[in-house]
């Protein structure tokens, strides 16, 4: 139970990215990004310590077809000719431009070297690392880490 960051309701709330932000937002706001699930480690007497470790996962920017039509337009190029450096129809970089496609990360690529813009963000999620120390031994480094972690 909590607060939504979005528009104040109490309740079960996910954790989502909206505009490029990890927002604590209820499923009825979870609309208007994309939902992140995070695993909550379980912490009892006897399971090994967790670490936190840094996985990487990479996103569309929300205003991309913005992007892309004032790099066309910069370029000179129409969309036909977009599309055929893309090998893709031009109704596809229409919908992309108009904001009616949010293009996949292969796609993003394409015209992210075709333009020479970014339109792909790479945002870092902590992952949980399990590490027995009592079997390992504990080092400095890791002592650290968990400080750093709050455990």
């Amino acid at each position: 139970m909590g607060t939504c960051e979005m528009c104040g309701h109490e309740g079960e709330m996910v954790d989502a990215i909206v505009e490029g932000s990890m927002l604590h937002i209820c499923r009825k706001c979870s609309r208007f990004g994309e939902v992140i699930t995070v695993e909550k480690p379980v912490y009892m007497e006897g399971l090994p310590k967790k670490v936190s470790v840094q996985e990487a996962q990479k996103y569309v920017m929300d205003n991309c077809g913005e992007l892309v039509r004032k790099a066309r337009d910069k370029k000179g190029w129409t969309q036909e000719q977009l599309a055929h450096h893309l090998r893709e129809r031009e109704s596809v970089v229409q919908h992309v431009e108009n904001g009616h496609l949010k293009p996949h990360l292969a796609l993003a690529e394409k015209i992210e070297r075709a333009l020479g813009i970014v339109l792909i963000v790479t945002y870092e999620e902590p992952q949980q690392k399990a590490m027995n120390l009592r079997e390992e031994g504990l080092t400095i480094g890791d002592l650290i880490k968990l400080k750093d972690t709050g455990r």
